[in-house]
């Protein structure tokens, strides 16, 4: 199961939000997967270019990768579960 909803006014955000939630192999550890990806060196430097704050959390078997703009006020997350083999992307403007 693979779904993108919603639309970030952070273009930039959106995009490397997306791309990474392109890497995701829905066939593989999703969860290992996604906090790889949280703590990758060169994702938080292109998040840091960005201006962009990387978060990561995890509850009841889900992991989740959640890029912020503070300023601009908007948000993708994207959220896996490795049980479901499913993951998704949400992103949006508060």
């Amino acid at each position: 199961m693979a779904v993108i909803d919603g639309q970030s006014k952070n273009k930039e955000l959106q995009a490397l939000a997306t791309v990474q939630y392109e890497s995701l192999d829905c066939a593989g550890d999703l969860n290992a997967q996604l906090n790889a990806l949280g703590v990758d060196p060169a994702l938080k430097k292109k998040a840091d270019a960005a201006g962009l704050t990387l978060t990561t959390g995890g509850a009841a078997g889900s992991v989740s990768l959640s890029f912020v703009d503070v300023k601009a006020r908007t948000s993708c997350m994207i959220t896996v579960i490795d049980s479901m083999k499913g993951k998704q992307m949400y992103c949006g403007d508060l």
